[in-house]
Formats: C-alpha cells, structure tokens, sequence
C-alpha cells in the first residue's frame, strides 16, 4: 500500500484564498515544544492514508464539504443544517480527526484512540462510532484565515472515571469550527 499525503486543510482552500504568508503553530502533546514556521499555503500534509482512499472516498467527502460550506468557511456565510448537511460535516470532522490522531501516534506519542475496526468502518460505509458528540460553530478569529486543528485523548484517574479514555477534537478551517467528543475507547 503506498502511502499518500492527507491535506489538514483541503487543497482547494489555496486555491480560493489571496496569496499570504501564513504563521503556523504546532505541537504534539502538551508537554512538548511549540514548533513555529511560515508557509505561502495551507499545504501541511499527514503521511498516513494511502493514495486510494485519499483520491477516492475520502476525496469524494471532501468535495461534498467543498460544495456545501465554502462559503461558510471562507466568508462566514449562514447556513441551514438539515440531516444530509450534519451526516457530511460529522464525517469530515471524524475523518480528519482519525487522520490528526493516526499521524500523531505514527509519531509514537501514543496509540491511535481509534481502533482499526472503527476506522475500517468508517472507511467502508461513513457510519460514525457510538458515543460520538459534534458540534458545529461560528468561529471568530481576528485574522482573515484562521485554521486550527487540536485532538487531545485523556485518561480518567482514579475515581469515577477509572478506565475510560475521552477524546476531543476541535478543527477550525476559516470562519468555521468543528468539535467533537468521545469518551471509552470501545469500539
């Protein structure tokens, strides 16, 4: 299997936005360092999907999100959201979260949250996993473009929650943010 490049922030954003220079902010887990640089486009791409599934299904979401919301994005224009327009979102949303998540344990931070048996469900028929919440929301950033793209999986201690594992994800793409949450990594 070939490994592909997942764009973060879809390709076609580039080639709507004017050109800029982009400052960029990353790290992996809380405790690591910040990693800063500059970009001319928003053209990070995750080496963990092979090219099939990259221009196929996951190719065919992306341009479902592409068609429905660029405006939402780019411009912070309204919408109505029926059950057709949240399957799509919610799905994008889980897609680029299990990507965020696979890459950052390819990185040996720690194991994907997602089981293989999850995301081999996902890929064949976009049914999300139970216990999933999502949320969609204005974002009101200052800069003209903002992205940000945050999964974070924690651990109850003792207690109540001895045992479960909860995972957040957040993804901002212009003026339109994305959220969702878990909790017990059961499939």
């Amino acid at each position: 299997m070939e490994t592909g490049g997942e764009h973060l922030w879809d390709n076609w954003i580039n080639k709507d936005l004017p050109p800029l220079t982009y400052q960029s902010r990353k790290r992996y887990t809380i405790d690591s360092p910040v990693i800063e640089s500059e970009a001319d486009s928003l053209d990070e791409k995750l080496p963990v999907v092979c090219n099939k599934c990259n221009n196929g299904w996951m190719s065919v979401l992306s341009e479902k999100v592409k068609d429905r919301f660029r405006r939402a994005m780019l411009d912070a224009e309204p919408f109505s959201l029926g059950a057709t327009d949240a399957a799509i979102l919610a799905g994008f949303t889980f897609m680029k979260a299990v990507v965020t998540n696979h890459v950052i344990g390819h990185y040996d931070i720690f194991e994907p949250f997602f089981t293989r048996a999850v995301r081999e469900r996902f890929r064949t028929s976009l049914v999300l996993p139970p216990l999933l919440k999502c949320w969609f929301f204005a974002f009101q950033g200052e800069s003209f473009m903002s992205t940000h793209n945050n999964l974070s999986i924690i651990g109850g201690g003792p207690g109540p929650l001895f045992g479960m594992e909860f995972c957040s994800f957040t993804y901002v793409v212009g003026k339109l943010g994305l959220r969702f949450f878990r909790h017990d990594g059961s499939t």
